[in-house]
Formats: structure tokens, C-alpha cells, sequence
């Protein structure tokens, strides 16, 4: 029995399958090709003169997901020498008189403070609005710029 693909690009077949006598069924491999969009191909297969088709769809793979956002968070701490200013998560950590800077993902809670128990002032996306505060807390939904000073 003959056998073809109306596109064999995308599902191949073997060109012939051999059917014993009197059988009413018979099985051959189809190879399928990854796909962008999902495409219909008419597999048909052919004896003394009759054709019969059936349609194969081949579907496309789900599209692999976006990487994760990320922001950037610069940290500035001025102030009271020899402290440091970390995050939770980690990723910043700098000491008073200098700046850095980290990614995280859009969305996370960015807790930031200062070492040895030390107050600070918070001023930018994480604000203390004026107060001495020993942490400042904020979430990182765009690039974002901390300043803070160490009491």
C-alpha cells in the first residue's frame, strides 16, 4: 500500500506499508515536526486505485514562558562610618560613604537594615519620612533608588 503526505515537512510517513491478506487493520509511523503554528496535513494512503485520507493536526508547542522581570534597586548609605546597609533578600549589602546596586524580581519585598542595631533615616522608594527607623521595608515594582542615612 502506498502511503504520502500532502506536507512532509511536518508529518512524514514511509512511502509503502505491506498489509497481509485479510487483514482490516494495519499501523505505520508518522514523524511529526515541531510547529509554530498548529497545522492540518491529509495523510493518504493508496491501493489498486482506491485512495482513502484521514487529516493529521499537528499542534504547535505552547510558547516557552517569559523570563522573569527584573528591576534594579541602587543603595546609598551616608552617615555614621563603619556601618553597613544589607537586604532581605540578599543582593545589596554596602557600607556608609558608598553606593550599589542589585536585581530582583518585579514584585519582591525588599526589606533593607543597617548593622549593629543602627537607626537610619530612609529617604527614596524606601521612606522613613523623616523618622529613625532600624529597617525600611518596600516592594520593588520598578528600578527604585534607596538612600540611607546611618545614625
Amino acid at each position: 500500500m502506498a502511503l504520502s503526505s500532502s506536507n512532509p515537512g511536518v508529518a512524514s510517513v514511509p512511502s509503502s506499508v505491506t498489509v497481509g491478506a485479510g487483514a482490516t487493520q494495519w499501523g505505520f509511523t508518522i514523524t511529526t515536526a515541531t510547529v509554530s503554528t498548529t497545522t492540518s496535513v491529509t495523510i493518504s494512503a493508496t491501493y489498486n486505485g482506491l485512495t482513502r485520507t484521514a487529516v493529521l493536526t499537528v499542534t504547535a508547542a505552547a510558547p516557552p514562558p517569559p523570563p522573569p522581570q527584573t528591576v534594579t534597586v541602587t543603595l546609598s548609605a551616608t552617615g555614621r562610618g563603619g556601618e553597613t546597609v544589607s537586604s532581605n533578600p540578599t543582593g545589596l549589602r554596602v557600607t556608609t560613604g558608598s553606593s550599589g546596586s542589585a536585581q530582583f524580581a518585579v514584585g519582591t519585598s525588599i526589606t533593607l537594615s543597617v548593622s549593629n542595631g543602627r537607626d537610619a533615616i530612609w529617604s527614596g522608594a524606601c521612606s522613613s519620612g523623616g523618622n529613625k527607623t532600624r529597617t525600611c521595608t518596600f516592594t520593588a515594582n520598578g528600578n527604585a533608588t534607596v538612600t540611607a542615612n546611618v545614625q
